[in-house]
């Protein structure tokens, strides 16, 4: 594993299947790096997760900015579904690119994670 740490929370954790659903990944960022790196990333979301609300869009990309030495931060961008959903995990994938003080990529990380999608009231 490289020298950029990622986590994410989605909230809620779990959602409806057959509904319209609307939920807010964090993404959380380490630099464990001794030096100054300029972050960006991109998600990357399967259907029928969307990153927009009225059309279906499975790749986003945010700034993340500045990372100093050992700071941690945290970004968010909402996911959404359309009732088209059915209960199932479905996957999203993070990809982080870390660049130096000379505009070279340090780092290129991957991180996934599933998002459960339930009937209501079961599973929860």
């Amino acid at each position: 594993m490289g020298n950029i740490g990622i986590e994410s929370r989605v909230e809620p954790n779990v959602l409806r299947a057959y509904f319209k659903n609307e939920a807010l990944l964090s993404m959380i960022f380490e630099n464990k790096y001794d030096k100054i790196l300029w972050c960006e990333s991109e998600i990357h979301v399967e259907n029928p997760l969307s990153l927009a609300p009225d059309k279906e869009l499975g790749v986003g990309k945010t700034r993340i900015g500045l990372l100093k030495p050992s700071e941690k931060k945290e970004k968010v961008v909402k996911i959404y579904t359309r009732p088209n959903n059915f209960p199932d995990d479905y996957k999203f994938t993070i990809v982080l690119y870390a660049y130096d003080e000379d505009g070279a990529i340090e780092e290129r990380a991957e991180y996934s994670n599933t998002i459960k999608c339930v009937e209501n009231g079961k599973d929860i």
